[in-house]
Order: structure tokens, then C-alpha cells, then sequence
């Protein structure tokens, strides 16, 4: 793939991420689920819910839209909504994000997103049980800062290339 094609991808779902997160803040009801101590499991969903439904219009794009890809966010929803909410949160919005996918025939998508769902999930349990360390504060970010230390390389290859 052509670096800049895959530059433009990339600072294409940055910006449908920042969108997506900044619709979802303003909403006071998705801000008092965010921020709940123990919330139940009806409330995670409804967390989950909140969360999935753009990440379904999302692969709703892709599906529709054959050359954009960008809009695509699936997986990162899914270990979002997984570490969040739990191994049956993550299974919800897994199979939530999932169901654009399978009405296309993409069979296979499911029982991934279920996967990577239950695994994120599984890890924050466990990360919960094992209490907090100096590094459960920065292991939310490594997604980001590994997607923006990617763009900063592709960038720094364009300009000395061109």
C-alpha cells in the first residue's frame, strides 16, 4: 500500500474517533454511565449500547462505501466497550458492531469481535482484582499513542521523501 494512502486512512479514523467521542460526551446520559463506581450490569449495557451504535453505522459505511475503509472502527470499539464494561459488555457490543458485517456475509467477523469483546473484558476483570498499579494508568492509551507514533513515522518518511 502506498504510504500515503496508508497516512490518510490513518488521520481519517483519528478524525471519525474524535468525532465519535466528542457526540458521545455531550450526551449528560452517556457522561452519568461513564461515570458510575458500580454500575449494574443493565447500566453497563446501556454504556455499551451508547458506544456501539456509531460503530455500527461505522461498519455500516464500510459495507456500503467499498473503497473507504477509514470508517471502520470496529475493533477499537469492541476492546473500548470490553474494557469498560466487562466480558458481557464486550460481547453485546461485539455482537452490535458485528451485525452490518454478517448481513453482508462477513461470517467471520462475529466470532472475532466476540473474542477480542471477552478477552478485553476478561483483562479488566482481572486487572480490577489485582488493584491498581503505576501502569494501569497508562495502558488505556497505548492504542493511541501507538496509532500517533505510526502517523508521526509516516509523516517524517513523506517529508523526506518528497
Amino acid at each position: 500500500m502506498d504510504q500515503r494512502l496508508i497516512l490518510l486512512t490513518q488521520l481519517i479514523k483519528l478524525g471519525v474517533a474524535a468525532a465519535i467521542a466528542s457526540a458521545l460526551v455531550r450526551s449528560r446520559d452517556f457522561k452519568r454511565l461513564l461515570f458510575l463506581q458500580d454500575a449494574n450490569l443493565r447500566q453497563r449495557i446501556s454504556l455499551i449500547i451508547f458506544i456501539a451504535i456509531p460503530y455500527l453505522l461505522g461498519v455500516w459505511v464500510r459495507q456500503s462505501v467499498k473503497n473507504f475503509l477509514a470508517a471502520d472502527e470496529a475493533f477499537e470499539a469492541i476492546l473500548l466497550m470490553g474494557v469498560l464494561g466487562g466480558p458481557t459488555a464486550g460481547a453485546v457490543g461485539a455482537v452490535l458492531v458485528s451485525l452490518p458485517a454478517l448481513v453482508h456475509g462477513e461470517y467471520a467477523t462475529l466470532p472475532f469481535n466476540l473474542a477480542v469483546g471477552l478477552i478485553a473484558g476478561v483483562l479488566r476483570d482481572a486487572a480490577k482484582r489485582s488493584g491498581p498499579s503505576r501502569h494501569s494508568l497508562t495502558s488505556g492509551f497505548t492504542a493511541g499513542s501507538a496509532r500517533c507514533c505510526v502517523i508521526r513515522r509516516l509523516i517524517g518518511k513523506l517529508r523526506s521523501s518528497g
